[in-house]
């Protein structure tokens, strides 16, 4: 749900100026994207027993920083660098591959 605005995002170029039609996808696609990760941590301390919860967290925060880390890193080396597509292709084909 969250990818449409996003991608309505990247692939609309009628606009060449913040206005009012990017600031919206940008404020929609925020607002979607953000809903499940806030409950990611309060299942995670749900579903654990009280002695595991520590660990379970330090591994689950250990993999959204890495993420964001490799992340850029993959969208420059894989999709720009080997693919020799543009930018905007390359966070497409990220968008729609990682968030689905």
């Amino acid at each position: 749900l969250g990818i449409g605005p996003f991608l309505a995002l990247l692939d609309d170029s009628t606009y060449d100026h913040a206005s009012l039609v990017p600031c919206s996808y940008a404020f929609a696609g925020g607002c979607l994207a953000s809903m499940p990760s806030v409950n990611v941590r309060p299942c995670i301390i749900n579903v654990n027993p009280p002695e595991m919860r520590g660990a379970v967290l330090t591994a689950a925060n250990l993999i959204i920083n890495a993420a964001r880390g490799a992340g850029p890193s993959f969208l420059t080396a894989i999709f720009m660098g080997i693919w020799g597509v543009n930018r905007a292709t390359g966070f497409n084909i990220m968008i729609i591959i990682f968030w689905t």
